[in-house]
């Protein structure tokens, strides 16, 4: 979970920074070694959690940056933490391109060097000590011929930053000693140990500087680039598609007992919602705890609990209930909720919410020791870091979950991942950016296994807010997916802004 190599220098980089500085010793381990962690009280993460507390008492903060690119393991359990804390988890880095990032923080001024070696082509003689900047050749081959990871995520380097725009001090290495871990004969294990260091004096940026800065990190390329276009609606344009099934209806839906059906693996559950005689003044609160009683009294009918629900549709009256309903939701599942669809929807005037599921009736937790024979093993995607790649979790839901060879991914509304703000630009911007949310998504889910595409879609469902909205939403369904004529896309009514997609996968 932590890089001790190179620990001598931290209080260099805290005088470096000119900010304040709080240690914690390390006294747990690593108990808990699934991608998804949960609570243990011997665990190294819980240090963790104490260093923070402990800060807290010093400094006012409000969240705690993670530099994970890909590594599901260390995210989740920063997440973890700050859960628990109420803090919030920036992860900027996450799902960058890895070579495209080497070269943002190379041009913006970063400063590091190689301190710890741990792979096939990384010689501890030759290559520590030496700048990110020089080795980048030599990342960029390893990479081209045993996929390297150019930003060493798999562990096969460790860097010590001794300058960078952020420093008010440069730091200069006087002395070090290189120390041999594992002396393989492949892929030798050494780290420099740190023995001497001292900051010089550097150059205050100006304005100029700044913005040169900023300019290496405002890249034009398609990971942070959003358009924003405003839309002309077209009325005379016409999908390709014949079997795309549109459905508006402005009517409000009546209260109707649950509806169930069942086959071997899969059971769908509709309808579900609060006693028809709770009237208009009973709180929402109530209305939310009585839907969900009724919810887990259904599931035991048919011997399953809320750990089988792997997609829900909340529909609700009105959004400014959504807090509320989301507080009592959450309460159902504990971690790697389900995969969900939340709109705004006409229901009747004392209706708060209603809720239909899909459920696997034979599953198993992911990481589990063992599957009994039958069960199919549930992998969720939960991201709740705030990064530049996809929206963070807002709510307790999963982006994506996935059962065999069938994935369910969560309704995106076009949301801007790094500021977690709605796009303006009209139905034609929003549709693009919620369908690369859902292809991101998709593809991160995806990446151990292959990774798949909006071509893999099964079957999707697309709410807009305006009839005429569903011929620019079928058209960027077709261009970002590039199918047309078998697409596969339910449109429908709903009040919430612009579009919500929901996407359902089979690869």
């Amino acid at each position: 979970m932590y890089q001790t190599v190179g620990h001598e220098a931290v209080e260099c980089i805290a005088k470096a920074l000119e900010l304040p500085l709080y240690r914690h010793m390390i006294v747990g381990k690593a108990e808990r070694l699934g991608k998804t962690y949960v609570f243990k009280a011997n665990d190294e993460v819980e240090d963790l959690l104490d260093l923070l507390r402990k800060a807290r008492l010093h400094v006012e903060f409000e969240g705690v940056a993670a530099g994970a690119i890909l590594s599901d393991y260390q995210r989740s359990r920063v997440e973890s933490v700050c859960s628990r804390l109420g803090l919030q988890c920036l992860a900027y880095l996450w799902q960058r391109d890895q070579s495209e990032l080497m070269r943002e923080m190379v041009s913006a001024g970063m400063d590091a060097i190689v301190i710890k070696t741990a792979a096939f082509g990384l010689d501890p003689e030759k290559h520590l000590g030496k700048t990110i900047k020089s080795l980048c050749p030599h990342f960029s081959k390893l990479n081209d011929e045993f996929g390297f990871h150019v930003c060493g995520e798999g562990g096969e380097y460790e860097t010590l930053v001794t300058d960078c725009p952020l420093f008010k001090h440069k730091m200069v290495i006087d002395n070090s000693e290189l120390v041999m871990h594992s002396n393989d004969a492949f892929a030798p294990v050494a780290y420099l140990k740190i023995s001497a260091a001292h900051l010089e004096e550097k150059p205050q940026l100006v304005s100029d500087d700044v913005e040169l800065i900023l300019s290496h990190l405002r890249p034009q390329q398609d990971f942070l680039f959003i358009e924003t276009k405003e839309t002309t609606l077209d009325m005379t344009r016409s999908c390709t598609s014949r079997t795309l099934r549109i459905h508006f209806d402005s009517t409000p839906h009546m209260f109707a007992s649950p509806r169930s059906r069942v086959s071997q693996q899969w059971a769908w559950l509709c309808g579900v919602t609060h006693s028809e005689t709770l009237d208009v003044a009973i709180p929402v609160e109530t209305k939310a705890s009585d839907a969900l009683r009724n919810l887990t009294d259904q599931l035991l009918a048919l011997s399953l609990r809320p750990a089988h629900v792997v997609l829900v549709y909340l529909y609700v009256r009105c959004l400014a209930d959504f807090q509320t309903i989301n507080a009592c939701y959450k309460t159902l599942f504990d971690i790697n909720p389900p995969a969900r669809v939340c709109v705004e929807v006409g229901l009747q005037e004392n209706q708060a919410l209603v809720i239909d599921c899909l459920l696997c009736r034979d599953i198993s937790e992911e990481g589990a020791s063992s599957l009994r024979e039958g069960l199919v093993e549930k992998k969720a995607m939960h991201v709740q870091s705030i990064s530049h790649w996809a929206p963070a979790n807002i709510g307790p839901y999963s982006q994506a979950v996935q059962l065999g060879s069938t994935v369910c991914v969560a309704g995106q509304i076009a949301l801007i991942p790094g500021s977690m703000t709605l796009l303006s630009g009209g139905i034609e911007s929003q549709a693009r950016l919620s369908l690369r949310h859902t292809s991101r998504i998709l593809a991160a889910h995806s990446a151990e296994t292959g990774r798949m595409t909006l071509q893999h879609v099964v079957q999707g469902v697309c709410y807009v807010t305006r009839q005429e909205y569903s011929v620019v939403a079928q058209t960027q369904w077709q261009e970002s997916s590039d199918r047309s004529g078998d697409d596969h896309l339910v449109g429908c009514g709903a009040s919430l802004r612009d579009v919500v997609l929901y996407c359902l996968f089979n690869y």
